[in-house]
């Protein structure tokens, strides 16, 4: 690899869904590990070309670090395109969504920070889920396959966000603000995990009492993240701050209770429960939807008439 250049990876059948004129040049890493550039800024891009590499077992492209804010629009563009065409061609903007969504979420994370064009693009990818969450209601298989992504943190705050829309829709109808809300809330509910020490994310060690005092002042370093931006809902923040409080009081940062917890924070803390109940990360093995039901079930730290509701949208009993 050139060291010169610092590049980072792209899905290559997302670039089939990438139309007209890419603004950014597209790379290749070769056997001997070096990085060559295969297709410049300003060309069209060609499906054939796309269709040789995959022939070859390649599975990523890379673009330039500095073409990152780049690649985002763009895919931001396409993601807003695909959500107005009728019928919905799920496939094209679930691959779409997933690589705003991830790529997105990267930087965020990476740099501690999130700018008013990462909301807007954290919005859109909310709108598509508010969207499909609209056309496919039910359909749990769908919604797990859109949040399918690398890394736990990424992952879950997609299915994160994804369940807080779906559990919103039952208790507000499908007024879509709230629902984008609620969505925008599940998805950047950690936020401030993005400046919490590595350390706090090996997962196959215990945390000491120490390591889970940092690890509690997330909600706050997400407030501080978020809170310049102007655009973002007072609920959103809101929620970012209480989602750990808890039901019985029993919460943190503030030991809210009951009601007195923001009604999307609520809904958050449901969705983060089950999210992380069914999938694996460190040394915690994925539970069937079923069981995480019946984990919801003696959780006193959730809102029991929310909890309810969730289990009888996803048919958990």
């Amino acid at each position: 690899m050139n060291k010169e250049l610092e590049v980072f990876p792209v899905n290559i059948q997302n670039l089939y869904r990438l139309e007209g004129i890419l603004p950014f040049a597209i790379y290749v890493r070769l056997i001997n590990g070096q990085i060559q550039r295969v297709l410049g800024p300003k060309a069209k891009l060609d499906a054939s070309l796309v269709d040789d590499y995959i022939m070859k077992g390649l599975k990523e492209f890379y673009v330039l670090e500095s073409d990152r804010h780049a690649l985002l629009t763009t895919l931001d563009q396409q993601v807003v395109k695909k959500q107005s065409e009728r019928p919905i061609d799920l496939p094209t903007l679930k691959g779409l969504v997933d690589e705003l969504s991830t790529q997105t979420l990267k930087e965020v994370y990476a740099t501690g920070n999130m700018t008013p064009a990462h909301l807007e693009q954290s919005k859109h990818v909310v709108e598509t889920y508010v969207a499909l969450s609209l056309e496919q209601a039910g359909n749990l298989p769908v919604f797990l396959e859109l949040a399918k992504s690398k890394g736990f943190y990424l992952r879950h705050s997609m299915m994160t966000a994804i369940f807080s829309i779906l559990l919103a829709r039952t208790i507000f109808g499908e007024a879509r603000d709230t629902l984008t809300q609620a969505g925008l809330a599940g998805l950047l509910h950690d936020v401030g995990m993005a400046r919490l020490p590595e350390q706090i994310f090996e997962f196959d060690k215990s945390l000491s009492h120490s390591q889970m005092q940092v690890l509690t002042q997330h909600p706050a370093l997400g407030v501080d993240i978020v809170k310049n931006l102007s655009n973002i809902p007072q609920d959103v923040v809101d929620a970012i701050l209480q989602h750990h409080e808890a039901w019985d009081g029993s919460g943190y940062p503030s030991g809210l209770r009951g009601a007195d917890i923001n009604h999307l924070a609520r809904i958050v803390a449901v969705a983060d429960y089950f999210g992380s109940m069914i999938t694996q990360w460190g040394n915690h093995m994925a539970l069937t939807p079923q069981l995480a039901g019946l984990m919801l079930d003696r959780n006193t730290q959730l809102d029991p008439q929310l909890v309810m509701a969730f289990k009888t949208l996803l048919n958990l009993g």
